[in-house]
């Protein structure tokens, strides 16, 4: 949700970095309320597309690189 050193926020439900709102077309359940702001620091702030019953980065701090290991794949449809 964001890189390192922004400053991440749920307002009325809505994600902010750096105080601007970011859109979530993907997001299956939002949560109304308020929290945070929360700040990446020198990692990556992760957040679940499921909010209400994600363990993310609001549990357990931003992640480093180092912590992070994945493929990508590019292709057209």
């Amino acid at each position: 949700m964001a890189l390192p050193g922004a400053r991440i926020e749920l307002v009325d439900g809505e994600l902010q970095v750096d105080g601007k709102v970011l859109p979530e077309p993907y997001v299956t359940h939002l949560e109304r309320g308020s929290a945070g702001p929360w700040e990446a620091g020198s990692g990556y702030f992760m957040l679940g597309d499921n909010r209400p019953e994600s363990h993310d980065s609001r549990a357990w701090g931003a992640v480093p690189g180092s912590g992070m290991e994945g493929r990508v794949w590019l292709g057209s449809r």
